[in-house]
């Protein structure tokens, strides 16, 4: 491995190291021992992502004048922005930071607290402790997304690492050395559940629609929000709750304002993520929380088995728990009959466990009201600084529009489609639409923005598939094509 790599994936590493020794210190600064503990489990994950990040782009690679090309190119480039805004941070002899030389919008970006702990000279330990203890606040939740990150990627880290090896005696044991390092950090991180907090940093034409955006105020759901609060606040140890409706009603969204105001009630919270393959659930049964906890786990019909597991393993842990855990269940439906409700519960032992941690009866998210469905409409007219219609006009060609029978077309997402309609087609251009037409229209819009961006029919498919798969990695694009150019050879 060329010196330089070496010394880069060393560097963060070591960090973590550092961060981890110092876990019996910080808790006099904090009074918190989990705070050390969630800043390594953070730059754990920020190291093995950087060395994994450069390894991938160089391993197949033996020329070290390229490699260090490249991570010049990286540094000066992608991340010359952190070393700009990182110049405004101060940090002062006890080492306390102050980020008033920070713009409105970089104060709460934790990238930016990584970037000035790493490139500063500390005058001493204690400066370095401090400044430390000071910023993890600030990038707790960061370290809960990067933590599935280094346990998804365990075995390519592994897998690179092994295909560098040289023949040479000092170059293996330099790769176990680096390799211990690495297992370290998966150690400290393995237990902790992989959630995370769904965010949509911009506000750009492609994710206006995309409920983690929260491009428009959370409307009429005051009820439902109380509901979720004392969910959270019952007494009990371990509790779970299914809530269903239709697509676009807005559960995801209210799962996520819970999720963004349960650290202000000292609770972690975080939707859960799964990497897809059976069985591969958490291990649970490690799992020992520092604070009360709120799972969300969204589309829950996709990994039932496993939610329920790790309620009946939740609820025989009770006693060692030590804090109280939530689990809220997303789906569209969750009737008796429905086969994902019956893989859930399962039968015997776990049927009865899962059976004693439900909360209340399954809760179905109604329809909005009239005057919260104008709400969202007048709220994205005024973004696009669109003229407003009269109220009751609007709602009335929503109405006589969307109104079915058995169809609740009262949904948050409804109203943004049809205010986007109103402002391209005015209200008589839409009197007469179906929902359909109304659906049409928007993927009308989005194909036009594609084929500007020069996207055509050939990439249909593509987008399709990334759009299912919830996004897709350029190197697993170009995995399916090769399988399908195989295949096509056969």
């Amino acid at each position: 491995m060329p010196n330089g790599l070496t010394n880069f994936v060393e560097r963060f590493l070591t960090l973590v190291g550092g961060a981890w020794a110092t876990s019996q210190v910080l808790p006099t600064l904090l009074g918190n021992p989990a705070g050390a503990l969630g800043f390594t489990f953070i730059v754990g994950g920020a190291a093995t992502a950087a060395a994994y990040s450069v390894y991938k782009q160089k391993s197949s690679e033996k020329n070290a004048q390229e490699l260090a090309s490249h991570t010049k190119q990286l540094l000066e480039g992608e991340l010359s922005w952190l070393q700009e805004a990182a110049e405004h941070i101060r940090i002062d002899q006890q080492g306390k930071l102050d980020l008033s030389g920070l713009a409105d919008g970089q104060r709460d970006n934790p990238y930016l607290i990584f970037y000035k702990l790493l490139t500063t000279q500390f005058e001493g330990e204690q400066q370095k402790l401090a400044a430390i203890a000071g910023a993890l606040d600030q990038v707790r939740l960061l370290g809960r997304r990067l933590i599935p990150f280094v346990q998804q990627h365990r075995d390519e880290l592994r897998g690179l690492l092994e295909r560098q090896r040289e023949d040479t005696e000092a170059e293996h044991r330099e790769h176990e050395r680096l390799e211990a390092k690495i297992d370290q950090v998966l150690e400290q991180t393995r237990a902790e559940p992989p959630l995370y907090v769904p965010r949509v940093e911009d506000a750009s034409e492609e994710s206006r629609f995309v409920y983690s955006a929260r491009r428009v105020p959370l409307l009429g759901r005051e009820e439902a929000l109380t509901e979720l609060r004392e969910f959270l606040e019952d007494e009990r140890a371990v509790l779970w709750w299914l809530w269903t409706g239709a697509g676009g009603l807005g559960k995801s969204r209210l799962a996520l304002e819970l999720v963004l105001e349960a650290p202000w009630r000292g609770w972690d919270a975080g939707f859960l993520i799964s990497d897809g393959r059976k069985g591969a659930g958490h291990d649970w049964a490690r799992w020992k929380p520092t604070s009360p906890t709120l799972i969300v786990v969204d589309y829950v019909a996709q990994r039932a088995e496993e939610a329920g597991e790790a309620i009946k393993e939740l609820g025989a842990r009770v006693e060692v728990l030590g804090q109280r855990v939530r689990v809220l269940l997303l789906e569209r439906r969750g009737d008796e009959g429905d086969p994902w409700v019956k893989d859930f519960r399962g039968t015997g032992s776990r049927r009865a466990s899962v059976e004693a941690r439900r909360y209340r009866e399954s809760r179905r998210l109604e329809e909005l009201r009239q005057d919260d469905i104008w709400g969202v409409m007048e709220n994205v007219l005024r973004r696009g600084s669109h003229p407003l219609p009269p109220k009751q006009d609007a709602l009335r060609v929503f109405n006589s529009a969307f109104d079915r029978p058995g169809q609740e077309h009262r949904r948050p997402l409804f109203a943004a489609f049809a205010a986007e309609a109103i402002a391209a087609y005015g209200l008589e251009g839409i009197r007469n639409w179906s929902i359909t037409d109304l659906v049409r229209s928007i993927l009308e819009r989005e194909v036009d923005r594609w084929q500007k961006a020069g996207i055509d029919e050939k990439h249909v498919n593509l987008v399709v598939l990334a759009t299912l798969a919830g996004g897709l990695q350029r190197k697993r694009a170009y995995t399916l094509a090769e399988q399908r150019e195989l295949k096509a050879g056969a």
